[in-house]
């Protein structure tokens, strides 16, 4: 049972890693604005630069 256990998390790793890895460059890939995804169709360029702003998405990353 042990065996089996270690067994499953050990293959857990590899499968996060990659669904972290399609998660991650698919929303960089995609076409358009995280911001106008999150704020829909109707929102203003007002509205998306205040949540690109409130969501700190304007810095570069560290």
């Amino acid at each position: 049972m042990t065996k089996y256990v270690v067994t499953r998390l050990l293959s857990a790793v590899p499968v996060l890693f990659l669904v972290s890895l399609v998660s991650f460059f698919g929303i960089r890939v995609l076409p358009g604005d995280l911001a106008e995804a999150r704020l829909g169709e109707g929102a203003t360029p007002q509205d998306v630069a205040l949540e690109v702003k409130t969501m700190i998405w304007d810095r570069a990353p560290n």
